[in-house]
């Protein structure tokens, strides 16, 4: 009886440390989803999309100086950190091989009442990504202009 309450003690044990695991990976992938995804692109006025979407991301109480926003799927970011990605300069870091379309939002102005009006501009550009342990991208470090 004893051989069977360790063996059930271990197996408790390994998977609340697998179960913690699969979390820690996917909660930082889903922060980065969230704070930077927008695909399919949100249908709205380009000259509001910055506002728009600022807002409903929660992005605005503290009016961020810029923000980046990729129009592109799950699979298309998590691809960067593996085969469609290259290392970035000994960084750690990958670099898309391929250049993604972005939403620039930088802040242009903050009303008395403390709303934020942010400019919008849309291009292409290839991705800086910061990848976990399982090559899911974490953090946007940066977007390149074409020629770098």
């Amino acid at each position: 009886m004893w051989a069977w309450k360790r063996t059930s003690l271990y197996l408790a044990a390994v998977t609340c440390l697998l179960v913690g695991a699969a979390d820690s990976y996917g909660e930082g992938f889903q922060t980065f989803l969230m704070q930077h995804q927008d695909n399919p692109k949100m249908k709205t006025e380009d000259a509001d999309y910055c506002d728009v979407l600022m807002a409903s991301q929660h992005l605005t109480r503290l009016c961020k100086p810029f923000h980046i926003f990729v129009h592109a799927s799950e699979a298309q970011l998590q691809a960067v950190c593996r085969a469609d990605g290259y290392p970035y300069h000994g960084t750690g870091k990958r670099r898309s091989k391929t250049s993604y379309p972005i939403t620039l939002c930088r802040l242009g102005m903050r009303t008395k009442y403390q709303q934020c009006i942010y400019y919008t501009s849309f291009s292409n550009r290839h991705l800086i990504l910061s990848c976990d342990g399982n090559d899911f991208p974490v953090l946007l470090d940066e977007v390149l202009t074409m020629g770098r």
